[in-house]
């Protein structure tokens, strides 16, 4: 529906991997609250911990949600999860780097870091939609 509503401007898929990834940032939120509390160790030591788990979370509700016609199985989950995670390093880097730019032309802050997440997304969702759950 959202599709032909936007005359294929918009895939619906992407809408679904942008909902995924906002429940990722509330599972790397929780993560990281319980990692510090629990674990006593530094920011950094948590925030790897987090990042990690809202990954898997991430890859494997879109996995079963956002993919599910493509869905991986078996060694071939092994390596989509290595792949998006590969991805997802490259789309962090991307993100930082469109926010930081803009920041620095136009020191808006909630501008640049809505364009960097943005951008960001849409790098994994392409990324991941052509190289870890391409069409078979």
């Amino acid at each position: 529906m959202l599709g032909k509503l936007t005359r294929g401007v918009i895939d619906p898929r992407f809408i679904t991997f942008a909902l995924v990834g906002t429940t990722g940032l509330a599972v790397h939120l929780i993560v990281l609250r319980v990692a510090l509390d629990t674990f006593s160790r530094s920011f950094s030591f948590s925030q790897s911990i987090a990042t990690a788990v809202a990954m898997a979370t991430n890859f494997l509700l879109n996995n079963a949600l956002t993919y599910n016609d493509r869905r991986l199985s078996g060694i071939g989950l092994l390596w989509g999860f290595f792949g998006f995670c590969a991805i997802g390093a490259a789309g962090a880097i991307t993100n930082v780097g469109l926010a930081s730019w803009l920041y620095s032309e136009e020191p808006t802050w909630w501008l640049a870091g809505a364009a960097g997440a943005v951008m960001g997304a849409l790098w994994n969702y392409s990324m991941s939609s052509q190289f870890v759950w391409r069409t078979r």
